[in-house]
C-alpha cells in the first residue's frame, strides 16, 4: 500500500488531537507566525508551508500576501523598492 507522507502525518496528528482542535491550533500558529529577526526567508517560508499543508487550501496569491505581511519590516522595504509588490 502506497501512502503519501502528508497523508500519513495527517493521520498521526488526527490520532493525537481531534481534527477540529488540530485545525484551530494550526490556524492560531499560522496567524501568529512572524519572521524572526535572525531567521532567513527560506527557513520562514518552509515553516509557513508546514502550517499551510495542515490548513484548508490557500491560493498562491493568498500565500504570497500572507508571507509578505509576516516578513520583517526591512524585507518589506527591499521588496517594495525592488518592485516585487
Amino acid at each position: 500500500m502506497d501512502i503519501e507522507f502528508k497523508t500519513f502525518v495527517s493521520f498521526l496528528q488526527n490520532i493525537l488531537l481531534d481534527p477540529a482542535n488540530h485545525q484551530c491550533n494550526t490556524t492560531v500558529l499560522y496567524k501568529e507566525a512572524r519572521q524572526c529577526p535572525n531567521q532567513n526567508v527560506q527557513a520562514f517560508v518552509a515553516y509557513l508551508e508546514t502550517l499551510e499543508d495542515q490548513l484548508k487550501d490557500y491560493t498562491d496569491a493568498q500565500k504570497a500576501n500572507h508571507l509578505f505581511t509576516k516578513l520583517q519590516p526591512a524585507m518589506h522595504q527591499r521588496l517594495i523598492k525592488g518592485g516585487y509588490t
